[in-house]
């Protein structure tokens, strides 16, 4: 992948809270770095304070990681007084500045003006482990059109995607929801324990149990894994789409949305992690999820849940099984 789709170079200091041992850590974060020349520099500690540290003490310039991780240090009252701001270039990548100027001038120059750029008109990269990392992306610089907020951007040169009927396996027009399937350089060889005919179809494709749409301009958006929708009042909910519009809106640093059933239906429920130092508003973030989405996409209820309580794998991802049964212990059906 051209340096094009990163915008780091050799001189650059890179802060980011990621676990190395995971993809989006391992490609998307150190690879980059060490293909581009850039210093990485790792930390756990992500807080506002420690990141002014690093700043300081390591000369940082630019920071990886969650775009919601983005926002809470730059509304953070620590980086407001020391007059840092920050600036996002991608998805997951921005720029440090100092009483509005750049750090780097040529992250400035790469910016391509984003801070004039809506937030959800940032391509999410979008991938897994079996193609090591993001095989839908966007060129720094370059934003998602107007018409598709949210989206997931294009397949990276090398890589081709295609949406199948799941029953028939019957490829779909497009604009059409159905599986995607990916094919590329960046597929592993196979999965332990079963033959490649058991894994890939005939082309070479594997089938990711995602269900996405791609328009006519070949751009991706992810609706929700295979069976994970959720029906509220007789209509479909993707999950996804209700977290990320969820994501850094008032100090809400990650969430998950699931549904609790009673005998009539379910209830949109959402359990998020705060930022330190941020208290949940449950009303206010209903009220401004409610101009956002559609009234049946809004949770009923959201809930601030610890961070030594969320049930998580070692990656950083919810385990949403665990968390409907900590909801379900919590708030009954009919007190949801």
């Amino acid at each position: 992948m051209g340096h094009d789709f990163y915008p780091f170079r050799s001189g650059d200091r890179i802060v980011s809270p990621r676990a190395l041992f995971w993809v989006a850590g391992l490609m998307a974060t150190l690879f980059y770095g060490l293909q581009t020349g850039a210093c990485l520099i790792s930390t756990t500690d992500g807080s506002p304070e420690a990141v002014l540290a690093l700043i300081l003490e390591e000369g940082a310039n630019a920071l990886v990681g969650d775009p919601a991780w983005f926002d809470v240090l730059r509304d953070s009252p620590e980086f407001a007084s020391a007059g840092h701001g920050v600036v996002r270039l991608t998805m997951d990548v921005a720029a440090i500045t100092q009483n509005g100027k750049f750090l780097s001038d040529h992250l400035s120059a790469r910016s391509g003006e984003p801070h004039h750029v809506a937030n959800d008109l940032f391509a999410r990269s979008y991938g897994m482990t079996e193609t090591l990392g993001a095989h839908t992306s966007l060129p720094a610089g370059e934003f998602l059109p107007a018409d598709i907020p949210n989206w997931q951007g294009r397949p990276v040169p090398g890589v081709t995607l295609k949406i199948v009927d799941p029953e028939t396996r019957e490829a779909l027009p497009c604009g059409q929801p159905g599986e995607l399937l990916v094919k590329g350089y960046c597929l592993m060889l196979g999965l332990n324990g079963k033959e490649r005919h058991e894994t890939f179809d005939d082309e070479g494709y594997y089938a990711t149990g995602d269900i996405c749409q791609i328009d006519e301009r070949g751009f991706l958006l992810f609706e929700s894994r295979l069976g994970d929708m959720i029906k509220v009042h007789g209509a479909n909910v993707a999950p996804l789409e209700v977290e990320l519009a969820m994501m850094g809106l008032m100090g809400i640093e990650k969430g998950a949305v699931v549904g609790l059933y009673d005998v009539r239906d379910a209830t949109l429920f959402a359990a998020v992690l705060m930022a330190e130092g941020r208290e949940l508003d449950e009303s206010a973030v209903i009220d401004d999820l409610k101009r956002r989405l559609s009234s049946y996409k809004v949770p009923k209820r959201i809930v601030a849940i610890g961070q030594d309580e969320m049930p998580m794998t070692g990656s950083g991802k919810i385990k949403k099984a665990e968390l409907i049964a900590l909801l379900e212990e919590r708030y009954p059906p009919a007190m949801a």
